[in-house]
């Protein structure tokens, strides 16, 4: 009797199951690492193409975040308003010393450059994770649709030629075979499915506090001294390692002494100012480090390491039986599946997707 091997199928799921929750983990790490906890949280807030069908039933992918760029154009142009009128948190501190127009116009000029230099960086980095997403989730997506429809249905086939059109059904009929990589396949899946809805997608809901001055400036606040500033809680290990990917450049540019009050500020309002600003930067690092082992380490971090340790390969060769199905209800249902998988569908499930059909609204 022919048979069909499925270890290369079953692993390709696997493969890509443990390749697409490493790249989830690395990316969100790195866009929390290096710009905050809010960016993450932006980043996961209403998605597209995150639910569908695995196995047995309805699953959760962690998807493409809808109108993203939308929702930072706007925090970009109300924050650049802001600053335009002097009502930024920053500005409004200034405000409360002895600033003088000359010293106020500066610290405008430094906001003003500073949040164009981090739209055109928050801009760039989301849409390279957005990218990487899209072509791990249809490299996953694209092996389980194969074997949702194997296993389900216990058909397989092909088309007769590249062109499509007719097809050659295949009816799978070592039926013990069949519910064995049924089984295998849903657990695997069990084990991504844990890592999504228990470690990543529940994790960062979008309650951050700062605003969009927090969202657009609070990386480069993270003075050297930032260790030492008085924090509700010991994270100078979270600290430490924050300071290792962002910086403290707008936090030295606001503080520059200027004995003339033009290219920086007079010694007698940085006295004032830099208590205010250090206030700033503690209420928005803080919000960081002290979600930082919950969030990233416990959740996304060790989280992935369970799915790494559970998810493994297997070595069975899952050799199944079929026979050529003359029948047409087969070969329909044959043909229905292989014409899906190469055309797409544009509804927002994560089933069958060409890689232009996981879009950014």
């Amino acid at each position: 009797m022919a048979k069909i091997k499925y270890k290369n199928l079953l692993n390709s799921f696997v493969d890509g199951s443990k390749s697409y929750s490493l790249d989830i983990k690395n990316r969100i790490e790195l866009l929390f690492l290096q710009y905050n906890l809010g960016m993450v949280e932006e980043f996961m807030y209403d998605r597209r193409f995150q639910e569908g069908t695995l196995g047995l039933g309805s699953s959760s992918l962690l998807g493409i975040p809808n109108d993203i760029f939308g929702r930072l154009t706007k925090d970009y142009t109300e924050l650049k308003n802001k600053i335009l009128t002097e009502t930024t948190l920053i500005q409004t501190k200034l405000n409360t010393t002895t600033a003088l127009g000359d010293e106020k116009l500066y610290v405008k000029n430094i906001l003003l450059e500073i949040l164009e230099e981090q739209m055109t960086n928050k801009t760039n980095v989301v849409m390279s994770t957005v990218n990487s997403f899209r072509v791990q989730q249809k490299t996953l997506t694209d092996s389980a649709d194969k074997l949702n429809f194997i296993t389900n249905n216990s058909y397989d086939g092909k088309f007769l030629t590249p062109r499509g059109g007719m097809v050659t059904a295949y009816q799978l009929t070592a039926a013990t075979e069949v519910a064995t990589l049924r089984t295998e396949y849903n657990n695997s899946i069990g084990l991504l499915n844990d890592y999504i809805t228990k470690s990543v997608s529940p994790t960062f809901n979008r309650i951050y506090t700062g605003g969009s001055e927090y969202l657009f400036f609070s990386n480069k606040m993270c003075t050297n001294n930032v260790i030492t500033f008085n924090f509700k809680g010991n994270y100078k290990n979270q600290l430490r390692t924050l300071l290792k990917y962002r910086d403290g450049y707008m936090y030295d540019k606001l503080l520059k002494i200027d004995p003339e009050g033009i290219n920086g500020i007079r010694y007698e309002v940085y006295l004032d100012f830099k208590r205010l600003v250090d206030d700033i930067v503690i209420s928005w690092v803080g919000y960081d480090v002290s979600n930082m082992e919950n969030k990233i380490t416990n959740a996304l971090s060790n989280g992935y390491s369970v799915l790494e340790g559970s998810l493994n390969p297997y070595y069975k060769d899952f050799n199944v039986g079929y026979t050529i199905s003359t029948n047409v209800v087969a070969q329909e249902l044959v043909r229905g599946n292989l014409v899906s998988r190469n055309v797409g569908s544009n509804n927002n499930n994560f089933n069958f997707k060409k890689i232009e059909q996981l879009y950014i609204s």
